[in-house]
């Protein structure tokens, strides 16, 4: 199976030549999040490693991806915030959007405002694929499980309407992912532990199986294409 991690500025420096010895071949890095998000003032968080993280992982042989971590308030200026930090330092993969916090509102709230940062994203970049880290049990009862989260069509400014895969890459720390879908071909990738050591990289990491396959990790990183 396919493994890698997922870091942010709390682990500060770590080895990415290390990393690529010990046989990982992806890392998701935290790009940043709209703090305070629900006031009139929130405030645009820029996760200081994410450039580094990128780089590193890039001439290291690792293929990378950027999550932001949402609020469910202020779609559209998450949205911006994160595409311009895309931007800044272009990840292999489609976005990632972190859910995991409620904030204090409702499920249909937060599947809302979470669908219109997408919604924003794919109009503006006509992303045919976007990823949603989260626990399963999260997803379902603080989300309400909406119908699009195995992909939806969308239709952008100009009239043309595209199809959206929305892939999950599911938290639970366990010897097996128990809680999923019972349709698990969008289940993308599972973060197992939080307590992975690697040798040289004295932090602890969060470790990440791949769950499908080789060849449509390739395609969503944009090396190759996957077969028919």
């Amino acid at each position: 199976m396919i493994e890698g991690i997922d870091v942010s500025h709390w682990q500060a420096k770590i080895s990415y030549e290390k990393l690529a010895e010990s046989g990982r071949r992806f890392v998701f890095a935290k790009a940043g999040e709209l703090v305070n998000a629900a006031t009139e003032n929130p405030k645009e968080f820029n996760d200081d490693m994410y450039t580094r993280n990128i780089r590193e992982a890039k001439e290291n042989g690792i293929l990378c991806g950027a999550y932001y971590y949402f609020h469910p308030f202020n779609s559209g200026r998450q949205a911006k915030h994160f595409l311009r930090l895309l931007e800044s330092a272009p990840p292999d993969f489609p976005p990632v959007i972190d859910v995991e916090a409620k904030d204090g509102v409702d499920p249909k709230h937060i599947a809302d405002c979470l669908k219109a940062m997408i919604n924003h994203m794919v109009s503006v970049k006509k992303y045919t694929d976007i990823i949603i880290y989260s626990r399963w049990g999260f997803l379902v009862n603080e989300v309400g499980e909406p119908d699009w989260l195995k992909g939806f069509d969308h239709v952008l400014p100009d009239g043309e309407v595209i199809h959206v895969n929305v892939w999950l890459w599911l938290a639970q720390y366990n010897v097996e992912l128990k809680n999923q879908p019972k349709d698990k071909t969008h289940t993308l990738a599972w973060q197992y532990t939080d307590k992975l050591r690697i040798p040289g990289i004295g932090v602890d990491l969060d470790g990440n199986k791949w769950l499908l396959s080789e060849e449509l990790m390739l395609r969503l990183a944009g090396k190759g294409t996957e077969p028919t």
